[in-house]
């Protein structure tokens, strides 16, 4: 993504600035193959990251910060017959009315998405976000004494975590649900093809019960459930038509809360492909003391961990 000087250091940190807080990842080494976590945790609402990082003695921390889904785009975008040279003012021109700030002032990175089968045919993605922001976020991890190596965004810092599984021919899928919205990715091998935001999060499901005692679901819990396997279907119909890419045999869920079965259930009785509850203690060196939804909540920043420093 948006690279600043390359550092590489034996402690690697991840940041995920969002709405629900900064979360904060530390990996020093690997453990029997496994990266080790040391750290993995929502800031207090009163801690700035430069405080954080002092009492914790952190400073001087090779360091990857992940933009919140606000301070970015990423869009699809035309390039067939463009030459390399040309390409990034192509793409300025046609976002111009896309964005919501002047297009010279946007820093751009591409990202070429093979279509599998064909050789060197691919769709074309960009990441744009105002140079402002990236300057804003890179004076305040500089403030606190952070080595920046790069501005990422969620999508390939989840990829990075993804990666650490086995390897998948039919692909990696992961759906991510926050507390008011939802992201799903899909990976195979290294590369990243395809996310969609999905408008439904675990707020959203906090009167997931049952409505009586034969186990039926409340007609609202229902529709709810309805429209992520929609989402969710639409989307691997989409990689499977567009990118040639076999049905995936198992999706991931991860969840920012307490894990709910009964979205674990539903989705894997209508969806076309085994659902299961995501578990980064399988792939990740991770402290007894931080519970899954604390990790759930720390995804984007493990996955800039895990590529700070040179890893990823």
């Amino acid at each position: 993504m948006f690279w600043s000087k390359k550092v590489n250091r034996t402690r690697s940190l991840g940041v995920f600035s969002s709405s629900s807080g900064t979360a904060l990842a530390v990996i020093e080494g690997a453990q029997d193959g496994c990266p080790r976590v040391s750290k993995c945790t929502l800031l207090p609402a009163d801690m700035s990251i430069s405080e954080y990082v002092s009492s914790n003695a952190l400073r001087n921390s090779s360091c990857v910060d992940v933009l919140p889904f606000s301070a970015y785009s990423l869009m699809q975008v035309e390039l067939q017959g463009v030459k390399d040279e040309e390409k990034h003012e192509a793409v300025r021109w046609q976002i111009r009315e896309l964005i919501d700030y002047p297009a010279d002032e946007a820093i751009l990175d591409l990202l070429e998405v093979p279509i599998v089968g064909e050789n060197e045919k691919s769709r074309t993605f960009v990441v744009t976000a105002p140079v402002t922001a990236l300057r804003a976020r890179a004076e305040e991890l500089g403030a606190a004494e952070l080595h920046l190596d790069a501005i990422d965004i969620p999508e390939l810092a989840l990829r990075n975590l993804l990666e650490l599984y086995p390897d998948e021919p039919r692909g990696h899928c992961l759906l991510w649900l926050r507390e008011q919205s939802g992201l799903m990715i899909f990976c195979r091998a290294e590369t990243f093809f395809f996310s969609r935001s999905i408008n439904v999060g675990m707020h959203h499901f906090q009167q997931a019960v049952v409505s009586d005692d034969e186990g039926l679901l409340s007609e609202n819990t229902q529709s709810l459930l309805d429209g992520v396997v929609l989402e969710v279907q639409r989307s691997l119909d989409y990689c499977e038509s567009n990118f040639r890419l076999p049905p995936v045999s198992k999706i991931l869920v991860a969840m920012c809360g307490e894990e709910s079965p009964v979205i674990l259930d539903y989705l894997d009785r209508y969806l076309q492909a085994d659902v299961i509850a995501a578990d980064f203690r399988q792939v990740l060196d991770l402290p007894l003391d931080i519970d899954p939804p604390m990790i759930n909540a720390c995804l984007p920043a493990l996955g800039a961990a895990l590529r700070a420093g040179g890893r990823g």
